[in-house]
């Protein structure tokens, strides 16, 4: 029987975060959570342990990302995806949380660079 030797022996996970934020008070979106929920199933499917957030305010969506990352193993494959209200801002991307301030604060934001 054969086996493999080295990094190749191990089985590394597959693992995403999947945030969603549909229901802004201004410009609330209408597909963002179904379309979060198809793909986290997708995921699973092909073997992807999946976190999910779902219309996350500032605060929420800084601890999913913070948990997630802290989650993250060496050799382990990655994906992130965001649907919801996005901006950028010299030259910096931003993530919209559902309660992001009307007037577009920094720090009522997540800045796409730190993810």
């Amino acid at each position: 029987m054969a086996t493999l030797s080295g990094s190749m022996s191990k089985m590394h996970r597959k693992v995403a975060l999947v945030i969603a934020n549909q229901s802004y008070s201004k410009r609330p979106l209408a597909n963002s959570v179904n379309d979060a929920n198809d793909l986290a199933d997708a995921l699973r499917i092909i073997g992807f342990e999946v976190t999910l957030g779902a219309d996350c305010t500032h605060q929420e969506m800084a601890n999913l990302i913070d948990d997630f990352a802290d989650k993250i193993q060496d050799q382990d494959l990655v994906m992130f995806y965001f649907a919801g209200h996005g901006f950028q801002y010299k030259e910096q991307n931003y993530l919209l949380p559902v309660d992001a301030d009307e007037k577009i604060k920094r720090e009522t934001n997540i800045k796409f660079n730190s993810i």
